[in-house]
């Protein structure tokens, strides 16, 4: 005798079921299991993740607990005067502001919050360079503190030895910093209307234009 087909029964409690033991395809349940398995996937990766937040924070802490207090100071414009590397940045506190270092955190510091408060002392520009340079062991750079703009200043890295040099009515232009021998050249306006050739020996009274060209 051939085979027998199979005999359809109704369901009591649903839709007609094969009698030959086939199993019924039930959408609900298949629901229940992608949304298993979604979670599943989810907590393994938020796992990992913590795992790597975890090991951050062991391997380096410094550096996590910085990024997670906030965006950093942002460190900026660093030149070498001697042993010592300088540097803009903004601590939240004192605003841009000219930082020192030799390398170590102990020896990381703001030189000086040359104007106090928030609003920071040092001029943004495109080519930093051009407004500072190295003379005698001292850094020579560009700042604004209250009641005098973009003045001439030098620092040997503490915050005595950080003083103003020169100072114009006004807020003058000052750029295209050189030295030569123990003399620093540089371009400015003193607050005026065109630029000069000016030249400093890193003292007030030794600071002025070289000729009114």
């Amino acid at each position: 005798m051939g085979e027998q087909p199979a005999v359809r029964v109704p369901s009591v409690t649903g839709p007609e079921v094969v009698a030959a033991g086939m199993r019924p395809s039930c959408p609900s349940v298949s629901r229940r299991r992608r949304t298993r398995r979604t979670k599943g996937a989810a907590i393994s990766l938020f796992g990992a993740l913590g795992s790597l937040l975890a090991t951050a924070w062991l391997l380096f802490p410094a550096e996590a607990a910085r990024a997670a207090d906030g965006p950093g100071s942002n460190p900026h414009d660093l030149i070498r005067v001697g042993e010592t590397v300088f540097f803009r940045a903004d601590d939240g506190v004192h605003g841009d502001e000219l930082w020192a270092t030799r390398g170590t955190g102990a020896s990381t510091h703001l030189v000086k919050d040359i104007n106090p408060g928030s609003g920071g002392s040092l001029p943004e520009t495109a080519e930093p360079d051009r407004a500072r340079a190295r003379l005698g062991g001292e850094l020579y750079f560009l700042a604004s503190s209250p009641g005098h703009c973009n003045s001439l200043w030098k620092s040997n890295g503490t915050r005595t030895g950080t003083v103003r040099v020169a100072d114009w009515s006004g807020c003058a232009h000052i750029q295209d910093f050189a030295v030569v021998g123990s003399t620093l050249y540089f371009l400015s306006d003193g607050g005026g209307l065109h630029l000069e050739l000016w030249r400093s020996d890193g003292t007030t009274p030794g600071t002025g234009m070289v000729d009114d060209i």
